[in-house]
């Protein structure tokens, strides 16, 4: 049993290829998954993350503050410069150029915790690094596509609207990320194993 999760999870960029070939062909089959239904989807990948470690893990982790730095610094100043060379290269059209940036200044996010567990890296540096970059990406993605998109593409940041999602999002999950800090060093299950 054991054996068949690791390898479900471990095929989890050929089931976002399926899923990408299935929304082309079939948009509605993806269209409802919005709202609660994608924080509830978030939160049960976060339960999935956070029953594989335990205090320990983030009290290793918490000793190497240059490591969460570097990718907190590479997440805001990489990223979003790689963006706004792709868009002004590129030539186009400004709605495009706007939401490459805009994604390009986006924090990390769940999918780069599963891809770290995956490839059996540091899980807990993955999850400190999201949320760090995710409280940071509050103040720091709309100015950085305001500086770069505003300045490149006559685009004006207007509502952002990120407080109203922090609100919605927040909630709901930190109960979950608080429940496996409890509850994860006593699971034994499948797909337990040190987020080293």
């Amino acid at each position: 049993m054991t054996r068949t999760l690791e390898l479900l999870a471990n095929a989890f960029p050929v089931w976002v290829l399926v899923a990408c070939g299935l929304a082309l062909v079939e948009p509605a089959w993806f269209t409802w998954f919005r709202g609660p239904a994608i924080v509830a989807g978030l939160a049960v990948i976060m339960l999935g993350m956070g029953i594989t470690l335990s205090l320990a893990d983030f009290a290793r982790v918490a000793a190497r503050p240059a490591a969460v730095a570097t990718g907190f610094v590479a997440q805001f100043l990489i990223m979003p410069l790689a963006g706004w060379f792709v868009a002004a290269t590129a030539g186009l059209e400004t709605p495009f150029a706007v939401g490459i940036m805009l994604v390009a200044a986006c924090p990390g996010g769940t999918a780069s915790n599963v891809v770290t567990y995956i490839a059996r890296a540091d899980v807990a540096l993955s999850v400190l690094m999201t949320t760090c970059s995710t409280l940071g990406a509050v103040v720091l993605t709309p100015l950085l596509v305001k500086l770069l998109a505003g300045r490149s593409f006559r685009f004006t940041v207007h509502d952002t609207g990120f407080e109203a999602y922090g609100t919605s999002t927040w909630d709901p999950l930190q109960r979950i990320v608080h429940g496996d800090v409890v509850w994860g060093p006593h699971y034994k299950g499948p797909g337990r194993r040190s987020g080293r």
